[in-house]
């Protein structure tokens, strides 16, 4: 019996394509009034580094930053942290990285 290869071809392609693809916007940086306090409350610097996710508030709408739009679990865990439905937003993991860091150290 032959084992089924898993895809990760997806992993080599950029955020920007993998955004296009998915049919999501793109967010090439991260404005600062973004990053809101209230959404991360409830959340774990430690798992949202671990997941690459962070809530952000981007023209009023709760959205959730990924750099992987095929996550699906953490972006439900988050929403349901949060207490909210949250729109999916690509960008860069680098980007995601230093949002999290900046939000929850300044």
């Amino acid at each position: 019996m032959r084992m089924k290869k898993t895809d990760t071809s997806h992993e080599q392609v950029d955020p920007v394509t993998r955004a296009r693809e998915s049919g999501l916007r793109y967010l090439e940086s991260i404005p600062p009034e973004a990053l809101d306090t209230e959404l991360i409350s409830e959340l774990s610097v430690e798992w949202a580094r671990q997941n690459c996710v962070l809530p952000v508030r981007l023209n009023d709408a709760a959205c959730v930053l990924t750099s992987d739009p095929d996550s699906v679990d953490a972006q439900e865990y988050l929403s349901m942290l949060v207490g909210q439905e949250l729109i999916p937003v690509v960008a860069s993991r680098d980007s995601i990285q230093e949002a999290i860091e900046s939000i929850f150290y300044r």
